[in-house]
């Protein structure tokens, strides 16, 4: 059970808001969920995003669109029968697909590179990946370096993968 403030305020339990996720993921748009804290460092004005493991975990079993708020009551289901006319799929299809999106957006949550890529910022991606030789590893790199790129690549590689990123794999993968 939820707390009702928590079912008018928060996306992931609006109906319109799941649905809308649901089409952007079925019209194969970059989708990018941070869900976290902020937090400020002590001396620092600026807030900082903090991954949160279990409050993932959490909204995956609470999300439902069935279940979810709209105003009035009957919006919500003009909205599903809708949506399930445009995408040929049932509720259950949709409470997949969006939990989908939250569950691969977790795994990129701590590489922000990564997450940055999936939107088309993929500038700092592909300095990380860059070659021994390019410089960003010093002007000769030891073998220390070279089982640090490995290890970063490796990182890159698990994060782009589990958040479901083409053109973040893409990216590792060309490294």
């Amino acid at each position: 059970h939820l707390p009702p403030d928590a079912l008018q305020t928060c996306a992931f339990f609006r109906a319109w808001c799941l649905l809308e996720l649901h089409a952007a993921l079925a019209m194969h748009k970059p989708v990018v969920l941070m869900v976290g804290l902020h937090s400020h460092a002590r001396g620092d004005e600026r807030a900082r995003f903090l991954p949160a493991n279990a409050m993932c975990a959490s909204l995956g079993t609470c999300m439902d669109v069935a279940c979810a708020a709209a105003s009035p009551a009957t919006d919500k289901r003009e909205l599903i029968r809708e949506a399930e006319r445009t995408y040929q799929v049932s509720v259950d299809r949709i409470n997949q697909t969006t939990r989908g999106a939250l569950v691969r957006s977790h795994g990129a949550a701590h590489v922000p590179a990564v997450t940055a890529a999936e939107c088309g910022f993929t500038q700092t991606l592909k300095g990380m990946c860059a070659p021994l030789e390019s410089g960003f590893w010093g002007t000769s790199p030891s073998k220390a370096r070279c089982r640090e790129r490995r290890a970063l690549l490796s990182r890159l590689m698990r994060a782009a993968a589990s958040s479901g990123s083409t053109v973040a794999v893409s990216i590792v993968l060309e490294a």
